[in-house]
């Protein structure tokens, strides 16, 4: 945990090496969602020279923080004070080498794959309206409609917690179903950069593609309220609430039936209110503040309330899913002075 002693003692280090830092930071205004309390510090490493500097002396000094790119994954805790940030928002290029990609870690997945399509440099597609950066993706090997960050993934470098260089290949990163080694071994890795390697095509195809996929995600995504997209990894959230619930798979079968069999009015997202309201009445769930989008249940917004009617929202959709179903999203309850 960080002190006041440690605090003053990463600030003089800060200073004396001549980082970029922000102290006393709100997270409501701060984060991609807007939740949060306050962090006492966030430090913005310029060069890779700088981050190796700065894991060592919080590895000597014993000093624990968090790596963060754009916080779109990342739910921040009201009323909590954090200790201290690692931002990679600097490290954001994207370059092209022969036929294959290196990116930074705190470059985004949607300019990765619109590079991607300048350069005709196809495999990128779904990924082009997730709106997290390279690092994060892979670490939960996020992705969508076919396409996942490890797919076309050569290899990822960076600093491990002691401030040693690795390089890993594709197969070296464990990546599985919104996993990897990252995820597993949290705050023992810190990437810093990734090679891709595309398919040769041309723009037509691609930008077809990608069009189709923004027009997909607008139809299940909320534009309306901050959110972190989809909480669950499932292409079904209703159809797998009732996996394990064979009479509310009876019900769901018939209500969809009578409601969603015209696709006009099944793919229309305001009519998703109706089966929204028919999942909570089923198991009697009742919200001052609704956390969830018109859209669909999966995606959780920021309207107002206190992140813990948030997080219970979430824990009462985990114990209705089957176990094998992953959160997509992190709750940030580490590195918390108070």
């Amino acid at each position: 945990m960080i002190n006041k002693n440690k605090i003053e003692k990463i600030l003089a280090f800060l200073q004396k090496n001549n980082f970029l830092f922000d102290e006393n930071v709100c997270l409501k205004t701060f984060s991609y969602f807007k939740t949060g309390g306050l962090v006492k510090l966030i430090v913005y490493p310029k060069t890779e020279d700088e981050v190796c500097l700065f894991i060592k002396f919080c590895f000597e000094m014993n000093i624990d923080y968090k790596t963060i790119g754009d916080t779109s994954n990342l739910l921040f805790l009201d009323d909590k004070i954090y200790g201290l940030f690692l931002s990679l928002k600097n490290f954001n290029s994207i370059e092209k080498k022969d036929n294959s990609i290196l990116a930074f870690a705190g470059a985004s997945l949607p300019g990765l794959s619109r590079k991607a399509l300048l350069w005709e440099l196809s495999g990128f597609e779904g990924l082009e309206g997730i709106p997290g950066s390279i690092g994060g993706a892979i670490i939960m090997n996020a992705g969508a409609y076919g396409d996942e960050i490890k797919d076309h993934l050569i290899k990822v470098s960076g600093f491990k917690k002691n401030g040693e260089k690795f390089i890993f290949n594709n197969e070296e990163c464990l990546f599985k179903n919104r996993d990897s080694i990252f995820r597993k071994k949290s705050g023992d890795f810190i990437i810093l950069s990734a090679s891709f390697e595309g398919n040769n095509s041309n723009w037509k195809t691609i930008y077809q593609k990608m069009e189709l996929f923004h027009s997909k995600r607008h139809k299940y995504q909320d534009f309306l309220y901050p959110t972190l997209g989809s909480i669950f990894s499932t292409n079904d959230i209703y159809k797998d609430l009732a996996q394990n619930d064979k009479k509310l798979e009876f019900l769901l079968f018939w209500f969809r039936k009578f409601f969603y069999s015209n696709k006009i009015r099944r793919e229309t997202p305001s009519n998703r209110v109706k089966l929204n309201d028919f999942i909570c009445n089923y198991f009697n769930w009742k919200f001052k503040n609704q956390p969830f989008s018109n859209k669909t249940m999966n995606c959780i917004t920021n309207r107002g309330q206190h992140t813990n009617e948030i997080i219970e929202y979430i824990e009462l959709l985990k114990s209705k899913l089957p176990e094998t179903i992953k959160i997509e999203n992190e709750i940030i309850k580490d590195n918390i002075i108070e």
